[in-house]
């Protein structure tokens, strides 16, 4: 109901998506597109057999919602949150077209390149400028703190110039500073389809868990 952006809400235990019968009203009213589905298992949902714990892993669930979404159309990212907040040169933003990254830390020198990333103490967000990565500690000379020695950047360095910081068909080993996008959904937009369906508004969405692994 309503129209885009998209509020997704999702009930609890022990609830239905009718939980949210006066807040799916209310937000339509006010412009926003409510979508409240049964989660897996609950109310009409079909497909996943009741008695096989191992197909309603939180992972299987959040998986349902990512296909939900999908289906339903929408083409924001979860990257646009970050790039409307703190801009291009966020470092998640900046992180996310293979090659591009890699590239300017192969330019930089993988033992600087770590020297940056592990003496980094800066609380406010990391940006990645292109014109300047690391922006202002770009040009700023490298002291090692007392816990950090050479030997420790030195193992990093040696490790990560044998595998570059882009394998084929991998994300940077850095996870948490590589492709969001693909490290949350990649496993879900891999897979094949599973025949789970979740009824949503009266339309039944087919849906797809990725393999436990």
């Amino acid at each position: 109901m309503g129209q885009v952006p998209i509020v997704l809400l999702l009930h609890g235990f022990p609830e239905l998506w009718y939980s949210w019968f006066h807040q799916i009203l209310y937000l339509a009213a006010h412009g926003y597109r409510a979508v409240a589905p049964d989660l897996r298992g609950y109310g009409d949902t079909t497909g996943a057999p009741i008695d096989d714990p191992t197909k309603f892993t939180t992972l299987h669930v959040v998986g349902d919602m990512v296909a939900l979404i999908a289906a339903l159309g929408v083409d924001k990212k979860i990257v646009d949150i970050f790039r409307v907040a703190y801009g291009d040169d966020h470092y998640i933003c900046r992180f996310q077209e293979p090659g591009e990254i890699e590239a300017v830390f192969v330019s930089l020198g993988t033992k600087k390149v770590f020297e940056k990333f592990l003496t980094h103490r800066d609380p406010d967000p990391f940006y990645f400028p292109k014109d300047k990565p690391f922006g202002a500690l770009y040009d700023t000379p490298v002291i090692l703190p007392s816990w950090l020695s050479e030997e420790d950047v030195d193992y990093y360095t040696k490790k990560f110039e044998q595998t570059g910081f882009h394998r084929r068909n991998k994300l940077l080993p850095i996870k948490y500073s590589g492709n969001f996008l693909f490290n949350m959904l990649g496993k879900w937009k891999e897979s094949e389809y599973s025949g789970q369906s979740v009824p949503v508004g009266g339309l039944a969405y087919y849906v797809t868990a990725p393999s436990q692994e």
